[in-house]
C-alpha cells in the first residue's frame, strides 16, 4: 500500500478517535452535572441559549449554552451554565457563568482584574473606587457616562470589601452587571464543585447592591 495512503488512514483515524473521545467525555460530563443538580436541588436543562441573548455585554452574550442549572434563593433566582463561543470548527472559549437575578434594573458595568484593562476596555469609562485594596486588584468599567454615574452610587464599601477579601479563588474571573443580573464568568468548563462557593459570594454582593440601590 502506498505510504501516503497509509499516513492518510492513520491521520483521519486519529481525528475520528479524538472526536469520538471528545463527544463521549462531553456526554459523561453532562451526565455528572445532571446528577449533581438532582442531588442539590437545582433544575437541569441541556441548553437554553436565550439566557445569553438578554444581555448586550461581551463576551457573555455570545455563543451557546450547555448544562443549564437553575434554583431560587432568598436573594433571587440563580443560574449556573457552561458557555461556549468562537469557531465551530476551530478553537473557541469555554466559560462557567454563574448569575443572579437582582430583581431590580442595574446600570451596565463590568468588574474585571486590573491586568485585563492593559489589553482591553479602551473605550470604557473607568469608575474610581476609594478602596485601595480593591483598586489594586480590580477595575470597574462602564460603557457610558450615565452607567458610570449610576454605578458609583450603587457600589457600596461592603461590596468592594467582600470582593477584595472574599476568600474565593477568582483567577481569570470577571463580573458583569446588566439589566437585572449580576453574572460571574470564570474561564473553563462548568465546575459544579465551585458553585456553592461562588454562590455565597454573589449572594453577598447582591445584598450590597440592593443596599446601595435603597440609598440612591
Amino acid at each position: 500500500m502506498d505510504a501516503d495512503v497509509v499516513i492518510g488512514i492513520f491521520f483521519f483515524s486519529g481525528i475520528a478517535a479524538f472526536t469520538i473521545y471528545a463527544l463521549l467525555s462531553r456526554k459523561r460530563r453532562s451526565q455528572a452535572v445532571h446528577e449533581w443538580a438532582a442531588a442539590h436541588g437545582w433544575s437541569y436543562a441541556k441548553s437554553d441559549d436565550a439566557i445569553l441573548r438578554q444581555w448586550t455585554s461581551l463576551p457573555i452574550r455570545q455563543g451557546f449554552t450547555r448544562d443549564v442549572l437553575r434554583r431560587t434563593t432568598a436573594q433571587g433566582e440563580i443560574f449556573s451554565l457552561e458557555q461556549y463561543y468562537g469557531s465551530q470548527t476551530g478553537s473557541g472559549t469555554t466559560q462557567h457563568l454563574i448569575g443572579i437575578n437582582l430583581e431590580m434594573v442595574v446600570p451596565t458595568a463590568q468588574i474585571v482584574p486590573v491586568k485585563w484593562t492593559h489589553r482591553g476596555y479602551k473605550r470604557f469609562i473607568r469608575v474610581p473606587v476609594a478602596d485601595p485594596v480593591f483598586s489594586r486588584d480590580w477595575t470597574i468599567v462602564a460603557p457610558t457616562e450615565a452607567d458610570a454615574d449610576q454605578i458609583r452610587k450603587l457600589i457600596t464599601a461592603g461590596f468592594t470589601t467582600r470582593l477584595s477579601h472574599g476568600g474565593a479563588d477568582l483567577f481569570r474571573t470577571g463580573f458583569t452587571l446588566e439589566w437585572h443580573h449580576l453574572v460571574v464568568a470564570m474561564y473553563g468548563i462548568q465546575q459544579v464543585e465551585r458553585i456553592e462557593e461562588i454562590l455565597s459570594l454573589i449572594c453577598d454582593l447582591a445584598r450590597e447592591i440592593q443596599t446601595g440601590n435603597r440609598r440612591r
